[in-house]
């Protein structure tokens, strides 16, 4: 059994030994409420050590868990709620208002003692349930099987070289997947994770000082956290290994990393295949950045709209990391999760990434077969927008487009009125504020006298994007 700290928030350390009975005590007062065949637990809590306990305490109680950012609108909380069928919920008295419509028991974690003993239950296939943005307005739940979790952190240790002696600085919120990298490959090298509070992220020295104070050897974070990072200046110590990913890493900020001394890597990987699925080290000079090769027991292929090889077309990634599916939705999950006809007895999921491999066989992104987009590492389904828009009584159609360079895009939302009426953008934009999280809301809302069509009838959204570039 460990005694060395393991676990590090603001409020102090826990051993290993510590968070397991914290966890524990949370897994009996799970175990306390009926649930279902599968027992989902969502977690509402803030950024601190109890919210792995928590983690680890749904698996000790033979259930999976679900994390919900508490940052989001109450309409949403309610929907995944309801859609992942919860059974319980494990928050802070000062958040309870925020589930209080959902009826289900609540744990106050803050209150829970650490037990004596742990307790044993059957291992849950079921890992975690987490939520991307769906084209339809409403949040879908990849189910990550814990099969797919310890692929990632296995591989994740050997690639990214976790040692006993490694201090990781974990900055991601909580319902960002590739928050599982910061917290479980950690603790299975038995090294250090020193848990940022909220609002550190892009705080160049509280950044700094939390690098000095803690010894801290690796940090994970999206190239967007990376450039801000860079123009307040932040100074890294020499060697510290940094790993980006979450959505496109420049050149320019990749060398500006590199400059200092420290090694980086470049990471990606979908949800439905369990955080990072290929991972690169980058030197001097970069060049153009590829991904990289896939991880441990990870294959990828590049095919065409008949599944078959092709030079360029959309990424397929098969392998023990690919998720189950979709949570309650066969139909979609029948979709993107295929057979590999490539590897007997594995399944393929179908990313809608464009890319080619490249010569040494890296994977070279560029650009999507949909209308989903990342901004500032958030997966955002323009759908998911333009759907939450046309529920507006005013609105009789809605189109999103993305403008700005790749270090800084955003959403514009283009909207027509229905006939006798006149929306402004402020009671729009405060429409949006009750309706989807901060990061998926557009910087503006232009009300237009009529979308563009092509010849088809559709919205012209290339037309359209020339139009919001001169109105804006």
């Amino acid at each position: 059994m460990s005694s060395a700290a393991q676990l590090v928030d603001a409020d102090g350390a826990w051993t290993h030994d510590e968070l397991i009975r914290y966890a524990g005590a949370i897994a009996e007062e799970l175990q306390a409420i009926p649930a279902p065949t599968e027992r989902i637990v969502a977690l509402l809590l803030p950024r601190t050590k109890h919210a792995v306990a928590a983690m680890y305490g749904a698996w000790a109680a033979g259930g999976a868990y679900v994390p919900i950012d508490p940052t989001f609108p109450e309409a949403r909380i309610e929907h995944m709620l309801v859609d992942s069928r919860a059974s319980t919920v494990v928050t802070v008295e000062r958040w309870r208002a925020k589930v209080a419509a959902s009826g289900l028991p609540v744990i106050d974690v803050e209150t829970v003692e650490p037990a004596a003993s742990r307790p044993i239950a059957p291992p849950a296939a079921l890992a975690y349930l987490m939520y991307t943005s769906g084209s339809t307005g409403k949040p879908k739940a990849v189910r990550v099987p814990h099969s797919a979790l310890t692929n990632l952190v296995e591989a994740m240790r050997t690639t990214l070289e976790f040692r006993s002696s490694d201090v990781m600085l974990a900055l991601t919120n909580w319902s960002f997947d590739i928050a599982a990298l910061e917290i479980f490959v950690p603790l299975v090298a038995s090294a250090k994770t020193v848990i940022a509070k909220e609002g550190e992220s892009v705080d160049a020295r509280r950044i700094e000082a939390l690098i000095a104070a803690h010894g801290v050897t690796c940090m994970q974070a999206t190239p967007s956290t990376y450039r801000v990072l860079l123009a307040q200046k932040i100074v890294f110590p020499p060697r510290v290994r940094l790993f980006c990913g979450g959505e496109a890493l420049d050149a320019v900020t990749a060398e500006a990393l590199l400059a200092q001394g420290v090694r980086l890597w470049n990471l990606y990987g979908p949800t439905e295949t369990t955080v990072w699925s290929t991972a690169k080290e980058l030197h001097v000079p970069v060049g153009r950045v590829t991904v990289g090769k896939p991880i441990a027991n990870t294959r990828v292929y590049v095919l065409d709209e008949a599944l078959k090889p092709a030079a360029e077309g959309e990424l397929a990634i098969s392998g023990d990391g690919v998720a189950e599916g979709y949570h309650h939705q066969p139909a979609l999950t029948a979709a993107r999760f295929v057979p590999d006809p490539f590897w007997p007895g594995k399944r393929m999921y179908l990313t809608g990434d464009r890319a080619r491999l490249t010569a040494n066989g890296e994977v070279d992104l560029f650009g999507r077969l949909d209308d989903q987009v990342k901004i500032r590492g958030h997966r955002i389904e323009l759908g998911d927008v333009e759907a939450t828009l046309l529920t507006h009584g005013a609105i009789a159609s809605a189109a999103c487009v993305v403008v700005g360079d790749e270090a800084e895009q955003r959403i514009i939302a283009c909207v027509a009125a229905k006939p006798g009426v006149a929306p402004d953008e402020a009671a729009l934009q405060t429409f949006l504020r009750g309706a989807l999280p901060e990061a998926y809301r557009p910087a503006r809302v232009l009300v237009l006298d009529a979308l563009p069509l092509n010849s088809s009838q559709k919205i012209d959204r290339p037309a359209l994007k020339t139009r919001v570039t001169t109105l804006l």
